[in-house]
């Protein structure tokens, strides 16, 4: 659930005691080692300032889990897969392409083979531009080159697609250029697929008619 939160709180560690007995704690060595390493290459944004309103919404988004409709979008398993992606290293392709994979499952349906407008890019670029006008604190596109929507995730999908067939995209020149660099487009597909996933907390059904319409 932190990793929800628009302040990711890292904790290494949890003590647990289910009753007057049991009781231990545990820990996920690979996730540790990798949030560390991870501060290398994002250190302006490894250390964070916690405020008051940080922790109300971590509260809130607690009590809209614990009050959420598994049965209409069920995202514990998308929660757990959100967890899963910082065991891997910041700069690994999986992780990039995992970020992808949520969004994806979150707003898309598979598309009709024979509807050119039905494709996977477009589903994304049009549900996220209409979920855009609803929320309160947008998407941040002012670290790219090119601020419109639309053409930002054209040319996400462009990376997406390099990397998954095993070219490293070019951030320095052509069309990759608009995005800067890989930490930009990884932050930016992170923190959509968060922003999707807590409005999925707050307007279920609206998520459910999306992602199948």
């Amino acid at each position: 659930m932190l990793d929800l939160a628009p302040v990711e709180l890292e904790v290494g560690f949890k003590f647990f005691q289910w009753d007057a007995i049991t009781k231990g704690f545990s820990v996920q060595p690979s996730r540790v080692f990798q949030v560390l390493q991870g501060g290398a290459f994002d250190d302006q944004e490894f250390f964070i300032q916690v405020t008051r309103r940080d922790i109300d919404v971590i509260a809130r988004l607690l009590r809209q889990l614990q009050s959420h409709d598994e049965k209409l979008i069920p995202l514990q398993p998308l929660l757990n897969q959100l967890y899963q992606l910082k065991t891997l290293p910041f700069h690994s392709p999986l992780r990039f392409l995992g970020y992808f994979g949520l969004l994806e499952s979150l707003l898309t349906h598979a598309p009709k083979p024979d509807d050119r407008y039905d494709s996977i890019t477009r589903q994304v670029k049009t549900k996220l531009a209409l979920l855009e006008n609803r929320w309160s604190s947008r998407l941040d596109y002012s670290a790219f080159n090119e601020t419109r929507p639309g053409k930002i995730w054209t040319k996400m999908y462009s990376c997406r697609s390099q990397i998954a067939h095993g070219t490293a995209p070019n951030f320095d020149r052509g069309e990759m250029a608009a995005l800067k660099s890989y930490k930009h487009a990884l932050r930016l597909v992170k923190e959509t697929v968060k922003a999707v996933m807590s409005h999925a907390l707050e307007e279920p059904q609206l998520i459910n008619d999306l992602r199948n319409c």
